[in-house]
């Protein structure tokens, strides 16, 4: 989906990217994200540049790179055919037609270089689902933590392992109550059947 007809510069490729004065990347990726990809996945080797600084490989994401006028120019995508395959093959697994859900993953899986899917049940499938959203739309507008609240008994394990792409100078670690905002005093001031969400108070 392409709904800018002229950039300068593309907005997450400034920000998440690495600029060529920079020593380190703004953001790097976890150990478990980098990990996550198998031997052979396209997706590594397009989506994710390595900075070295100090002895130290900082794989970083580079799905963008017009910064600055420099780089082949990219337009903002929203919406991409990836997303629809996997949202199908969601439903699909939900509604227990688990060979269409199985060839829907296929579809990625093929484009990324990859084997075909060894899910074949339910829970293999939403497993199967889980790992290739995390690969697929990393540093996509959110898209990775929206399936980790949306999941149940998700946010919190994959949240305490390490943040999926993160600051290098990080220091605060997460917390159980961070998958919840806190709820605005005016409203609890307005309705006093309103608790605070735990963590908050």
């Amino acid at each position: 989906m392409q709904f800018m007809t002229s950039i300068t510069n593309n907005w997450i490729a400034s920000n998440m990217g690495s600029a060529s004065y920079s020593p380190t990347p703004n953001f790097v990726l976890s150990d478990s994200l980098y990990a996550a990809f198998e031997p052979g996945d396209l997706r590594l080797t397009a989506w994710v540049g390595t900075k070295s600084y100090g002895g130290t490989n900082y794989p970083y994401p580079a799905k963008y790179t017009y910064i600055f006028g420099s780089g082949a120019v990219q337009y903002d995508q929203v919406l991409r055919l990836s997303e629809q395959y996997l949202i199908r093959a969601e439903a699909e697994t939900q509604q227990g037609d688990y060979t269409d859900a199985a060839a829907d993953i296929d579809v990625i899986r093929t484009r990324a270089g990859l084997p075909n899917t060894t899910a074949t049940d339910k829970p293999s499938l939403l497993a199967a689902l889980e790992h290739e959203n995390r690969l697929e739309f990393f540093c996509e507008y959110g898209h990775r933590w929206m399936d980790l609240n949306r999941w149940p008994g998700i946010a919190n394990p994959a949240m305490t392992r390490a943040s999926e792409v993160y600051p290098l100078d990080k220091t605060t670690p997460w917390q159980p109550y961070d998958a919840v905002w806190p709820i605005p005093l005016p409203e609890i001031t307005a309705n006093p059947n309103l608790t605070q969400n735990p963590g908050y108070n």
